[in-house]
């Protein structure tokens, strides 16, 4: 009997000897399944984080462009626009988790807008992972992208109404644009334009190919030219007043209409435009600028008359706020909202006009190169795509 029991002593120690170590091996497992949870579940919501913080960024790089008007391309390679987004990206990414670091945006024209995408990495420290072998940090890269849907309703094409240089700036506050002489209690055509004045005293022409036929300024206003390629004349490399005066007299010699000249259409009386003028007003289209005092020595055209041509300068992207023909109404109201309410510094009216004619207008934009795309979409509608 007692060696019996013996023998059962020793197989029990040998059991209690094999449990030990099954359960020490069981540990060790649960150990390392318990480490990998936590640190990739860490990872986990660090990466959620880092997400959040490149969708901040794409939000707030396509912020810069938004309300910004212009053919998606123009845009897109501005640089001071794109050193703009990167800044803000940059800056609201780290808002949102400081060990961001972004990459640099890209700025696309998919058919729905205008599209920046930004990455951003981070890392996630790695804790009782290390215990299986894993690297002391984890590597993140998240990518987001932000769209702009384009806004291209009653934009048409360029209405063949002069802005004389003197006033078209990129400011983006209201400006006052005179026609016939037109003036306010601070300025008037002669201080803003020069000396010169347009053949007839008033800035209206006619698009290529166009009559001076009664009704064509009127159709000219509601629909914009129908071509589409207009430019600034080319070459523009000096901006000596006289030179350039020179230089563009050259390029567009008498009566001559093409992409970059537009012939003078004193036949019109444009008094009789304002019905039309009106559905323009709080909208955005695009005008040709002539070039006169202190781009100019002088208004820049040539003859006088119906043989008169102006060269095109530039190219200003406009809001229209209101205007005056005198002796007709001015316009029955002014926008409360956009530009035109928040950028009047000095509190226009439509009834600020005093003598003659006038429009009030924020300059958005100015090109001096080719353009083909006359949609000229206002990008509006922000979202995240990505």
């Amino acid at each position: 009997m007692r060696v019996q029991l013996r023998v059962r002593q020793i197989a029990r120690s040998g059991e209690d000897g094999a449990v030990a170590l099954l359960a020490a091996l069981l540990s060790s497992l649960l150990l390392v399944v318990a480490a990998f949870t936590l640190d990739f579940g860490l990872a986990y919501t660090s990466k959620q984080q880092l997400q959040a913080a490149t969708d901040a960024g794409a939000l707030a790089a396509a912020q810069v462009y938004k309300g910004r008007t212009g053919p998606c391309a123009v845009l897109a390679v501005d640089p001071i626009l794109k050193t703009q987004a990167q800044a803000a990206a940059d800056s609201w990414a780290v808002q949102n988790r400081a060990d961001t670091v972004g990459e640099p945006i890209t700025v696309s024209c998919p058919t729905e807008g205008l599209t920046v995408t930004y990455s951003a990495s981070g890392t996630t420290p790695v804790g009782l992972g290390q215990l299986a072998g894993v690297d002391s940090e984890i590597a993140l890269a998240r990518t987001a992208a932000a769209t702009i849907g384009k806004n291209t309703a009653a934009i048409g094409g360029l209405r063949p109404w002069g802005i004389c240089s003197g006033v078209a700036t990129t400011s983006g506050e209201v400006v006052f644009v005179p026609m016939e002489d037109g003036s306010t209690t601070t300025e008037d055509s002669g201080t803003l334009c020069g000396s010169g004045a347009p053949p007839g005293g008033w800035w209206v022409m006619e698009c290529t190919d166009q009559s001076n036929a009664n009704g064509t300024t009127t159709e000219a206003v509601l629909s914009g030219c129908p071509e589409s390629t207009y430019t600034p004349v080319p070459g523009q490399v000096t901006t000596n007043p006289t030179l350039l005066h020179s230089f563009l007299s050259i390029a567009c010699p008498r009566r001559t209409a093409n992409d970059t000249c537009l012939g003078s259409d004193p036949g019109n009386n444009f008094h009789n435009s304002s019905d039309a003028w009106q559905t323009l007003v709080g909208k955005t289209f695009t005008m040709p600028v002539v070039c006169g005092t202190p781009t100019c020595s002088q208004l820049q055209y040539v003859a006088q008359g119906n043989n008169a041509t102006y060269a095109i300068h530039r190219l200003a992207t406009v809001e229209l706020c209101g205007f005056r023909l005198m002796p007709r109404s001015p316009s029955l109201y002014w926008p409360s909202t956009g530009p035109c309410a928040t950028s009047n510094p000095r509190n226009y009216t439509s009834a600020s006009v005093t003598n003659g004619a006038g429009l009030f207008l924020v300059v958005k934009g100015l090109t001096g190169g080719p353009t083909s795309d006359w949609s000229l979409e206002e990008y509006t509608a922000l979202r995240l795509t990505k």
